[in-house]
C-alpha cells in the first residue's frame, strides 16, 4: 500500500529511541562515542557495560538532562529537548536524591501535575501497595522509603518509556516480588503464570492454554499472587508493574518459578 504526500502509515512504528553518532566529550574526556542505538515500542533492552563505558551519560542524554556534542537523536519521535516528551518518560536512578522539608506526598503531587496531571487517588493506591510512608519529610526518609518513593514516581504517570538503573531493577523485584519470594509450600510456577497472563494480553482463557491448565487454575494462581503482592494482574496498570517485576527478575537471574 502506498501512501500520498502528508499521508501517515500507521503500519510503520515509532522507534522509541533512535540515536546515530552519539557522541558526549568532557574536554579529554569522553563518554559514549559515536553510538548508534535503536528500540523498538515493545521491546526490553539491557544496556550493559563496564563502570565508565557511558551508560549513565547516555540516559541522561537521552533524558536532556545533559547536551551532547554531536548527534541525531529522537525519543518517542521527537527531539527529546521538546517538554512533552518528558510527561512520556519514567526514570528511575540508581540513587534517588530527595532533600528539603518536603513532605513525600506533596512532592509526588506537584510531580504528578507536572506530568500532565496524575490522579491523587493512583499515588495513593502506589503507596499503599509499597507500603510507603508519604507523610514524612523527604529529607528524613529512611532508604527503603526513599526507594519506593522513587518507584512510585516512576510509575504513577504510566509511562511510554520506562528506564530503570540496575540498582532500580533490584529494589522493585525486591518490592513487589519478595512475598512470592518469601512464600512456601506446594510447587505452583507463579512467575511462570503471570508471564502467560502477559503474553496473552491479560486474557486468561489464552494463559491457560499455554500453560496446559484449566482456567479455573489460573484464576486461583492470580488470585494468590494478588493476595502475597497487594497488585492485581487483572488491573492493566498493576499489571504492567508487576511485568516490569518480573522482567527484572529475569534480568537479575532470579529462579523461573515462586512456590507457595
Amino acid at each position: 500500500m502506498t501512501h500520498g504526500p502528508g499521508e501517515r502509515d500507521d503500519s510503520v512504528m515509532t522507534a522509541v529511541v533512535q540515536a546515530e553518532g552519539l557522541t558526549k566529550s568532557y574536554g579529554n574526556r569522553r563518554g559514549p562515542e559515536d553510538l548508534t542505538l535503536e528500540i523498538q515500542p515493545g521491546e526490553i533492552f539491557g544496556y550493559l557495560g563496564p563502570n565508565g563505558a557511558g551508560k549513565t551519560t547516555t540516559i541522561r542524554l537521552l533524558l536532556d538532562v545533559i547536551r551532547p556534542t554531536r548527534s541525531s537523536v529522537r525519543v518517542l519521535g521527537a527531539d527529546p529537548r521538546e517538554p512533552a516528551i518528558r510527561s512520556r518518560i519514567g526514570y528511575l536512578p540508581g540513587e534517588l536524591a530527595l532533600e528539603g522539608r518536603e513532605r513525600a506526598r506533596h512532592y509526588l503531587r506537584f510531580l504528578g501535575r507536572v506530568r500532565g496531571g496524575v490522579p491523587e487517588t493512583r499515588i495513593d493506591a502506589l503507596a499503599e501497595r509499597f507500603e510507603a510512608d508519604l507523610s514524612v519529610q523527604m529529607r528524613k526518609l529512611s532508604k527503603g522509603n526513599r526507594q519506593k518513593v522513587g518507584l512510585i514516581q516512576a510509575f504513577m504517570h504510566e509511562p511510554e518509556f520506562l528506564i530503570l538503573d540496575r540498582n532500580a531493577i533490584e529494589d522493585l523485584v525486591t518490592s513487589v516480588l519478595n512475598p512470592l519470594l518469601e512464600a512456601r509450600g506446594g510447587h505452583e510456577p507463579l512467575l511462570e503464570t503471570l508471564e502467560a497472563v502477559f503474553a496473552s494480553h491479560g486474557n486468561q482463557t489464552a494463559a491457560a492454554r499455554r500453560l496446559g491448565l484449566s482456567p479455573r487454575a489460573v484464576t486461583y494462581r492470580l488470585e494468590r499472587i494478588r493476595r502475597l503482592t497487594g497488585f492485581s494482574p487483572d488491573d492493566p496498570t498493576q499489571r504492567f508493574t508487576l511485568l516490569t517485576a518480573v522482567l527484572g527478575a529475569r534480568l537479575l537471574g532470579r529462579p523461573a518459578g515462586f512456590a507457595r
